[in-house]
């Protein structure tokens, strides 16, 4: 028995929100509804993971742009853990954005992605730019970055790191 799972990741603009009172609309099919599920080549994980970083690449993102949520971005952030560069790339460019607001758990989670020997310089460029914006970071944040360090005997970052707090 083979079982898949697929996670909606967002919906179009055309979908009602759950948050009005839709009831009336109960008897008519809604359909424009369009389900964007992270199974399918057309997500926004795929299409990151199987392009390279360019213009085309962002205005690709930019349409989806009403779907973006919190919630959108660190889904998308937490499958791209094994490519931290280009999740670097999508969180520098979803955070750049004037339709977006990045909060200290979306540093924390970015942080974490980038604490591996391959993107350390990355990771230091983020954990600048988390507190000159005066985000928040605390021992539930860097607690399992220095454990992680430590495990991969990058000892002169958990110093460095140690430092910094």
């Amino acid at each position: 028995l083979l079982l898949t799972r697929n996670q909606v990741t967002h919906f179009s603009l055309c979908t009602p929100s759950p948050l009005l009172d839709n009831s009336h609309h109960f008897l008519l099919p809604n359909i424009h509804q369009n389900l964007y599920f992270s199974s399918k080549p057309n997500s926004i994980v795929e299409l990151v993971l199987t392009s390279d970083w360019s213009k085309g690449l962002e205005q690709e993102l930019e349409k989806c742009y009403p779907s973006m949520t919190h919630e959108t971005v660190v889904y998308v952030l937490k499958r791209m853990e094994a490519n931290p560069e280009k999740a670097w790339c999508f969180f520098n460019w979803v955070s750049a954005k004037e339709w977006y607001r990045p909060s200290s758990s979306l540093y924390g989670l970015i942080l974490r992605v980038l604490a591996t020997e391959e993107t350390i310089k990355q990771f230091w460029i983020t954990l600048w730019t988390m507190k000159r914006k005066k985000f928040y970071y605390d021992e539930e944040m860097y607690l399992p970055i220095l454990a992680d360090f430590r495990r991969k005997s990058m000892n002169m970052d958990c110093v460095y790191l140690l430092g910094y707090l």
